[in-house]
């Protein structure tokens, strides 16, 4: 589509060269020749093109050339130079063709009219002699310019380049960023972003590892977060690389904040399934909870490290209690005294307290219910810190945009966090870090900061519980 842009340009521009080559063999004629100049129809049509007053030239309102000059030079190129220079053509223009209406001699005025055609095609063909190739490499990737942007776009494009590879290659991950990127698009205009209202300034296409840049907004200057918005924007797009790799059990951390306080439920086929898991690893919490992964492991975790099965969520095996428990949930809808006549008083006790439990906090089956379903409290515990649960706003996310949806949120404060941690408030940053920890990159291909190493630690020692 961009590369038809292009096409469109350059038939514009060869169409207008043409009229110009056929108003310069007029300068060759005789008095009495240019006389019958409207007796041809090339002649003839050629010269009502170039007194028109409607701007029919590759620069009028609306055509692609006019919009290229515009991204590349400002729209002060076009209204300063170009448009007055083309105005002042066809005023002349006009001049010459009222001279040959009278029946005047119209040499000089044919003359005039000229000069300032080859002016206005000057400051043109300056403007278009400057286009850059279509594709070439820089950095080892490869960047495609449909467009043909100048270097007035291409030197932010490639300053944003050498900014992530410095700053990759000062925490050792350079080859995350060449995984990460392959191709770089320059492309014109974009989509205006649904929650700021600002034009779409990059996107990330996984199936190609490529990061598009859109033109119109390489004019900022300063980001929302960064001092520089195109750096911003190219490591904002990265995070997307990042994200789509999240481990399903981190992604399931870092959405958290965004999603609604809704209960998880474990329902009957959850239980038994992990049950014959248990029975398969000889009660062996940890390489059974090991054999799970994503929302299976989070919900397993969120429903089992509660004081009422474990005595120690630290603990590498079920205590008995803690078993006994289990054999109740994994099918309490269909427990009976008779599935365990051999049971003594005590554990038929502790059944019947534990169901008893269960109804009085809201853990019971009904019929509105699949499953049983982890409270509050527990979703809390493996919410991102103790105490109430974080949303987007109460993490203080950089900027309004990350709270639009949980990837966005996570592209957001990988840009801020890759240029300057110590900008991202301390919530946001622990979260963050313990996501990267889930999803194992921590210390392998993204973060390499003792700042990371120290906080990581801490979380190690005092919040992630070891499974």
């Amino acid at each position: 589509m961009f590369a038809q842009l292009w096409t469109t340009i350059k038939s514009d521009l060869e169409f207008f060269h043409k009229i110009y080559r056929t108003s310069l063999s007029w300068e060759r004629l005789s008095e009495d020749a240019l006389r019958s100049l409207s007796q041809t129809k090339k002649d003839r049509d050629t010269l009502s093109l170039l007194a028109a007053e409607e701007d029919y030239t590759p620069i009028s309102p609306g055509r692609p050339a006019a919009r290229w000059i515009s991204q590349n030079y400002g729209s002060n190129y076009l209204t300063n130079k170009l448009r007055p220079a083309r105005s002042q053509m066809s005023d002349r223009f006009q001049e010459f063709a009222n001279c040959l209406d009278r029946g005047s001699h119209c040499k000089s005025k044919l003359q005039n009219a000229l000069l300032a055609l080859k002016e206005y095609y000057s400051l043109l063909t300056a403007a278009f002699i400057k286009a850059a190739p279509e594709l070439f490499s820089y950095g080892g990737f490869k960047i495609s310019n449909p467009f043909r942007y100048t270097e007035h776009i291409l030197r932010r494009v490639l300053d944003a380049i050498d900014y992530a590879r410095s700053l990759f290659s000062k925490r050792g991950l350079d080859k995350a960023l060449t995984e990460g990127v392959k191709t770089i698009l320059i492309r014109p205009e974009g989509s205006t972003g649904s929650l700021d209202k600002r034009p779409l300034a990059g996107s990330y296409r996984e199936s190609e590892r490529r990061i598009t840049l859109v033109s119109d907004q390489m004019h900022a200057v300063k980001g929302r977060m960064l001092e520089s918005w195109i750096h911003e924007v190219f490591l904002h797009e990265f995070g997307h690389f990042v994200f789509n790799r999240l481990h399903p059990e981190a992604l399931a951390l870092w959405s958290q904040p965004w999603s609604e306080n809704k209960d998880v439920v474990v329902n009957a086929q959850d239980r038994q399934r992990f049950f014959r898991l248990l029975d398969e690893k000889d009660f062996d919490l940890k390489s059974s909870l090991s054999a799970l992964d994503g929302l299976s492991k989070a919900k397993m975790r969120m429903w089992l490290y509660d004081s009422r099965y474990l005595e120690n969520p630290h603990s590498t095996k079920w205590t008995p209690k803690a078993q006994d428990a289990f054999f109740f949930w994994m099918e309490p809808e269909a427990y009976t005294e008779q599935d365990h006549p051999g049971l003594s008083p005590t554990r038929r006790a502790r059944y019947l307290s534990i169901k008893q439990e269960a109804i009085e906090r809201d853990l019971h089956l009904d019929s509105s219910r699949e499953g049983p379903v982890v409270d509050a409290e527990v979703l809390r515990r493996y919410a991102p810190s103790k105490g109430s649960r974080r949303t987007p706003e109460s993490l203080s996310l950089p900027t309004e945009y990350a709270s639009s949806k949980p990837s966005e949120g996570f592209s957001e404060v990988f840009a801020a966090y890759m240029d300057n941690p110590g900008s991202l408030s301390p919530q946001t940053r622990d979260l963050f870090l313990r996501t990267l920890w889930l999803s194992g990159f921590y210390g392998k291909k993204v973060l390499k900061t003792a700042s990371a190493r120290s906080v990581v630690r801490n979380y190690l020692n005092e919040s992630i519980v070891l499974s």
